[in-house]
């Protein structure tokens, strides 16, 4: 289990909340008003947090360190906060590293950091691997979005637009029709490769897979390749959405932000849809990588 934290007041004062998507099996067990002891581990020290479900509608995983023995959690990070010492937002990491066991690390905002994107653990669907690994343009894909950088306020109009400028500069061919006589469209397409970046409402990505057998029919198709952001980054991306919601709209009494489509979605309801999707495709993950983190290297293509 592992996601991503902007720091912001609320860190300081309310804890910080867990998505439900980054919850590991035993954690989803931990009933509403229940609480259990977990560690957290941060520089050289560690403290005893409580990780608690809350008694609420959604019923929300949350860290707690309110009480006097978790004074240098909160000081640790109430430091990274400190906009005299930090370019920018910190945004850190963490880490399950066994059960119960949680690992703070810093990854933007603090010192000389500077995380990149990363295409993460694609999974093939009646494609070989190889085969995909000596794609020139898998390969390229690969290639823009490990040059892009992780700016913590930047949302998924602006990984999407890198994303964009990046292919193209690559010759491909971007909002590609499927078919002469209907509307849809293709994020990109070069020499038969089929490309939908994915940061949508997670309830309409199966139009993706239509695009992909319908170009496979009517059109020049090897492979449709479906790119989503991981859990991690996209419950990110989601938060930040909700806050930018916050700040444009203060007065409202409630502020609503769809759910954002995921790699590990993607991947899990494959095997109920693989009789369905008769053509090759290849899923995979769009990804926050800290170069100074050496964890999942086998995953993380660059």
């Amino acid at each position: 289990m592992r996601f991503l934290h902007r720091i912001g007041k609320s860190t300081l004062s309310q804890g910080i909340s867990v998505p439900l998507d980054c919850q590991g099996k035993w954690m989803l067990k931990i009933g509403k008003g229940q609480r259990v002891s977990t560690i957290m581990r941060f520089r050289n020290e560690e403290v005893v947090v409580d990780l608690r479900r809350i008694n609420n509608k959604n019923g929300h995983l949350q860290f707690r360190y309110e009480r006097k023995v978790h004074q240098r959690l909160r000081d640790y990070l109430s430091a990274l906060t400190d906009k005299s010492k930090y370019k920018a937002e910190c945004v850190i990491e963490i880490v399950e590293a066994s059960r119960g066991i949680f690992e703070i690390h810093p990854i933007a905002g603090f010192d000389d950091n500077k995380p990149k994107l990363a295409v993460y653990n694609p999974v093939c669907h009646l494609f070989n691997e190889c085969e995909l690994s000596s794609s020139i343009e898998f390969r390229e894909i690969v290639e823009v979005i490990s040059n892009i950088d992780f700016v913590p306020d930047h949302t998924q109009r602006e990984y999407n637009l890198s994303i964009y400028k990046g292919l193209l500069e690559k010759d491909w061919l971007a909002e590609e029709s499927v078919h002469d006589e209907i509307r849809l469209k293709c994020d990109f397409r070069k020499s038969g490769i089929w490309l939908e970046v994915e940061f949508g409402n997670a309830r309409t990505y199966y139009q993706d897979y239509i695009k992909f057998l319908i170009a496979s029919r009517f059109r020049h198709y090897n492979c449709g390749i479906l790119l989503c952001p991981t859990s991690s980054f996209g419950a990110y991306l989601c938060e930040l959405g909700r806050y930018n919601a916050q700040m444009k709209h203060e007065h409202s009494a409630k502020i609503s932000y769809s759910g954002m489509m995921t790699y590990e979605k993607a991947t899990r309801e494959l095997p109920f849809i693989e009789h369905i999707v008769r053509e090759r495709i290849v899923i995979a993950g769009i990804d926050v990588h800290d170069t100074n983190l050496k964890r999942n290297e086998k995953k993380i293509l660059k």
